[in-house]
């Protein structure tokens, strides 16, 4: 089942947003005019199309960047709470944005129109809006999380069938596909790998990089678990890389790798990757 959605995931997700913030502007909309209707208030419908129209584009827009600000900040984190943090800072960014783009996006519409645009008191539009974007960018931050944590589970499970059904030394070379090219490397020659969201940054030993279409739990079961340990949930190490470990004072590590790259090293795998390794 979820392997076409996998396959399908940039289209899927385009047209789930796209069709998210169009219907949610269509009902909006209209039902302002159905409740102006049964009040027995005559209103034009434009200035509230308008309205709900403008504030759903600059969303639409807003939306990739937050899907990118969840990937980076999920990177940045060693702690729910930094993680949480970051995300409110985001939703400040977001709400600021979002009121700035549509207000400018109606000063240039209403003249179409013949009509002046108005925002009215400040201080009531920013209650007004910010309480409706907290309750927006909550409800897309929960969704991207959502489907980022399907995505693993399902990468996951791939890994666990792969790992039972595997028993054969692993293979000299490993082959990767970045964008449309293969290429092909040794075990040794892999220095580290990040996770970027739903991609990969695989991190060699000669300084180069590329970036691979699959998760990290995905890349995980490919890799030999004698040579390369999960260090944090957004990254894989390669065990003979590691030359230290540090400790930071919370109960997590730094992993001190060669050629002066410094990794997180969290609770949950710590103990998986301190055995052998000097501190």
């Amino acid at each position: 089942m979820w392997g076409w959605l996998v396959k399908w995931e940039r289209v899927i997700v385009l047209v789930f947003w796209i069709s998210v913030v169009l219907i949610s502007a269509l009902v909006n909309a209209s039902s302002t005019m159905m409740e102006a209707s049964r009040s027995g208030i005559t209103r034009a419908a434009w200035p509230v199309y308008v309205g709900e129209f403008t504030s759903v584009f600059v969303i639409l827009l807003l939306i990739p960047v937050v899907i990118w600000a969840i990937a980076g900040a999920r990177k940045m984190s060693r702690h729910w709470s930094q993680f949480l943090g970051l995300l409110v800072a985001g939703g400040a960014l977001f709400s600021a944005i979002h009121i700035g783009g549509m207000m400018l996006l109606r000063w240039l519409i209403y003249p179409l129109f013949g009509a002046a645009f108005t925002p009215g008191p400040l201080a009531e539009l920013l209650l007004y809006e910010v309480r409706k974007d907290a309750m927006s960018y909550a409800t897309i931050v929960a969704i991207v999380v959502l489907w980022s944590a399907l995505i693993e589970a399902h990468s996951a499970a791939l890994a666990t069938n792969g790992n039972e059904a595997r028993e054969a030394p692993a293979p000299a070379r490993l082959s990767f596909r970045s964008g449309s090219s293969t290429f092909w490397v040794t075990p040794e020659e892999i220095h580290y790998a990040q996770a970027a969201g739903n991609y990969v940054e695989l991190h060699l030993a000669d300084g180069s990089s590329r970036l691979l279409r699959q998760t990290l739990s995905r890349l995980e079961s490919e890799l030999d678990k004698a040579r390369f340990v999960r260090t944090h949930r957004s990254y894989v190490v390669r065990r003979s890389a590691i030359a230290a470990l540090e400790p930071t004072g919370s109960g997590d590590y730094v992993a001190k790798l060669s050629g002066d790259v410094q990794v997180p090293v969290s609770r949950r795998y710590r103990d998986g990757v301190t055995v052998g390794v000097p501190t």
